[in-house]
């Protein structure tokens, strides 16, 4: 047994913890010891630079004598500084020894932002291509290659991980404060155990008050979503724009708009989409989160933007009828801002989705003729194949981009020709100057059938056969088209241009059997 130790009153009161602090003397506190983040002189150095150079030669030189001390960001800022000075992609080259000088220039470029690709953060190398992005001059895909792989497989999921970490930090810090059966309310509430008990279970959408660090919490990982998802979106364009064409890391880039589609704004969604469709990615997965975004966000989208969402949709065969009713009523209601290149790709991907709208067909036709003047001969080849495929015939219509295009016919393509012929020819009932159409369709073809393809034939065959129109030269061209690619079409083109050459009473040699021949047996 151990005897017992008694301490007198003082010693007593001395023993006993104090809930003071102690007294310290001024020279003894110290300030917390927290980490110094120092300035590296030579990115100082580097920035400064930067800061002053104003042309490409200015660029090159402060690459040349710099050389591996630039960062991964300062990279991005000579990029972006680069987009500055050279031509943008609206301007055409100049072709001098400028456009040689920045050539170099972006290929030594590439080659320094791969060198640190592992290491860049994702918003270094976005801001990289998105500024390449912006440039006239071509881009080497094999320099652009090893970036997009490094940024798609490494940086962007790392900094995305990053992001959904901090936001299951704050919902999981977020979720005790709700109004749960058996959750107890914080320390400190004002709300007692029984009170939470009585509201939770007569009200289940009852919720206790948050504290403010939590809303600040919440708020921090909502931007941080915000900003993988532009990311993610700022990608497939750049990417798109510079003409990566790795499928592996677009169904990579595909999955992650997945994830982070539902954060798109109106901007995001066309960006994304248009990508895809201009990768020829078609990942069902997200197109899905792409229309379910736009849906919930179609009274935001610019009439461009409408024009771009809907063919990137067309292009990707991917047909929601909610989505395009809700996509065409915000068109309808903003039809006079549309440019004629919009207003053509709004045509032609209802047409190729065969969606019909006499709503929008009538503010269209209205916007046809008040802009039919300023067509290119994209959009008016587009804008005749959309509303014949979509069953309009209207001569007014037809009248007016005919007598646009035909100022024009020497800078249409191959299917640009074929497109308005096979139009016009649908149109000849209402239209009056539709043999005269396809008369200088089929004359301006003539010169440019070498590279056509068998479908392009084919329907300049049958809107001449339809016409009546018989050009020796034109089908003279044709049949020696078609003899050099009928063993690699398919059966309808080849049925329907045999048919337009028998209509025609022309070609009775063995061309004329040999298209028969090779369309039975398809």
């Amino acid at each position: 047994m151990h005897a017992a130790v008694l301490l007198q009153p003082s010693q007593a009161r001395a023993a006993k913890p104090s809930s003071r602090p102690p007294t310290l003397h001024p020279a003894t506190l110290q300030r917390p010891a927290l980490p110094v983040q120092r300035v590296d002189s030579s990115d100082a150095n580097v920035a400064q630079c930067l800061h002053s150079c104003k042309s490409v030669a200015d660029l090159g030189a402060m690459l040349h004598q710099h050389g591996s001390s630039i960062s991964a960001h300062r990279l991005a800022g000579m990029a972006h500084r680069l987009s500055r000075c050279a031509p943008g992609r609206g301007a055409p080259a100049s072709g001098g020894g400028r456009d040689q000088d920045a050539a170099a220039l972006v290929q030594q470029l590439c080659s320094a932002m791969a060198a640190q690709s592992f290491t860049a953060s994702a918003r270094d190398t976005v801001n990289f291509l998105h500024s390449l992005a912006q440039l006239s001059l071509p881009v080497p895909a094999a320099a652009v290659a090893p970036i997009a792989d490094m940024l798609l497989h490494v940086a962007l999921r790392r900094d995305c991980y990053i992001d959904e970490e901090g936001e299951d930090d704050a919902s999981s810090s977020s979720g005790g404060g709700g109004g749960g059966g058996g959750a107890s309310p914080d320390r400190g509430s004002s709300v007692s155990r029984a009170d939470s008990y009585h509201h939770t279970s007569s009200s289940p959408q009852w919720q206790a008050p948050q504290p403010a660090w939590r809303e600040r919490q919440q708020a921090s990982a909502a931007r941080a979503r915000r900003w993988a998802a532009k990311r993610v979106a700022q990608t497939a364009w750049a990417l798109a724009r510079l003409g990566y064409a790795e499928q592996q890391g677009w169904q990579e880039l595909a999955g992650m708009i997945s994830e982070h589609g539902a954060a798109f704004n109106s901007r995001d969604c066309v960006n994304a989409a248009w990508a895809l469709a201009k990768a020829g990615t078609y990942n069902a997965s997200a197109f899905h989160v792409l229309q379910r975004t736009s849906m919930r966000q179609a009274a935001a989208f610019e009439p461009h933007g409408v024009a771009q969402l809907l063919w990137a949709f067309a292009k990707a065969g991917h047909y929601h009828p909610g989505l395009m009713a809700a996509l065409a009523a915000r068109a309808g209601a903003s039809m006079e801002q549309f440019e004629p290149q919009a207003l053509s790709m709004l045509l032609w991907a209802c047409a190729k989705l065969r969606h019909f709208d006499a709503r929008l067909l009538s503010a269209a036709r209205v916007q046809v003729l008040a802009s039919a003047a300023d067509f290119s001969p994209q959009a008016c080849a587009n804008a005749a194949w959309a509303l014949a495929t979509l069953g309009v015939r209207d001569g007014a219509l037809m009248s007016a981009l005919g007598e646009q295009a035909q100022h024009q016919l020497h800078r249409f393509t191959p299917q640009g020709l074929s497109n308005l012929a096979w139009a016009a020819a649908c149109c000849r009932g209402a239209y009056a100057g539709s043999k005269q159409l396809v008369g200088a369709c089929c004359a301006a073809a003539t010169s440019k059938l070498g590279h056509a393809r068998t479908q392009e034939v084919s329907n300049l065959l049958w809107a001449a056969a339809k016409t009546g129109i018989r050009e020796e030269a034109f089908l003279e061209a044709a049949c020696r088209r078609l003899a050099v690619v009928m063993g690699t079409c398919q059966a309808v083109d080849l049925a329907q241009a045999a048919h337009a050459l028998g209509t025609l009473r022309y070609c009775d040699d063995a061309t004329g059997r040999a298209l028969r021949l090779i369309s039975l047996n398809k």
